[in-house]
């Protein structure tokens, strides 16, 4: 599965699962004009965009955010580290910055992997 498809899906999950959830997916992926990605842009943070942001708060954390891969090997070095291009490592301070915020933040590998992460976020189990 692309990252795309992964990401599709989970939203749809969200939408069938969680009707009263209000959430927001991010659509840097999603091919678009010069002029749209422009005008997208212009309108968000200068922060680096992580994927899929649940507003809805747990027991502990104040909300959900889940960072899409297509695979682990995305994410992580054959040692365990992280990878380190510029990309993604703005990825890992935006998500540091909402982690220091009270938020729950998952990098998700699958749509399976991502509902495990909801339903026990959902059920304040994580």
């Amino acid at each position: 599965m692309t990252e795309k498809q992964l990401h599709i899906g989970i939203c749809k999950y969200i939408k069938i699962q969680y009707k009263n959830i209000y959430f927001l997916s991010d659509p840097s992926g999603l091919k678009m004009s010069i002029g749209m990605a422009t005008q997208l842009k212009k309108t968000r943070s200068s922060h680096a965009q992580l994927d899929i942001v649940i507003l809805e708060p747990n027991l502990k954390y104040k909300g959900l955010v889940l960072e899409v891969k297509k695979s682990k090997s995305d994410v992580f070095k054959k040692n365990g580290e992280y990878k380190g291009d510029k990309h993604f490592k703005d990825q890992l301070e935006s998500r540091q910055h909402l982690i220091d915020k009270g938020y729950h933040v998952d990098f998700v590998y699958s749509v399976i992997g991502a509902i495990d992460i909801l339903i026990r976020y959902m059920d304040n189990k994580i």
